[in-house]
């Protein structure tokens, strides 16, 4: 088997280990981690993200973007905000997923508030071209 298949395979096991203990420190029940699908509706739920971000997630492609994403948010709610640490949660959720729900005992602090904050230009367009392509791949 080709190995980004099997690491990709690999994910949703991946998350129905460390999303139950995640959704616990951030003070919602464990079980629902557990249930596929109904695990993604809650982690966007616990991140206070919209619920049709589900969407590219169906996709293949947009999906990985979009699980990427996931786990640098997911990171940040959880202390790790470093720019280093949100490149390692996104581009090594294999490792840090784990790191985040049995090595650390960082408590959930909640996801980042941009409101009344002005983003950086880097920022602005790294976002900007990050949705374009996550829209442009479900277009195509």
């Amino acid at each position: 088997m080709n190995l980004p298949i099997l690491l990709l395979a690999v994910l949703p096991v991946l998350h129905m280990v460390t999303l139950p203990r995640l959704f616990q420190r951030a003070g919602i029940a464990a079980w629902y981690g557990l249930v596929p699908g109904l695990n993604y509706w809650m982690w966007l739920g616990m991140l206070k993200r919209p619920k049709h971000w589900l969407l590219p997630l169906l996709f293949p492609g947009p999906n990985l973007i979009m699980i990427s994403i996931l786990h640098v948010e997911t990171g940040i709610a959880f202390g790790k905000r470093s720019t280093g640490l949100q490149w390692f949660m996104g581009g090594l959720p294999w490792v840090g997923m784990p790191w985040l729900t049995f090595g650390t005992s960082d408590g959930f602090v909640g996801p980042r508030n941009w409101d009344g904050k002005k983003k950086g230009m880097g920022r602005e367009w790294s976002e900007a071209i990050l949705w374009a392509t996550v829209v442009a791949s479900l277009i195509r």
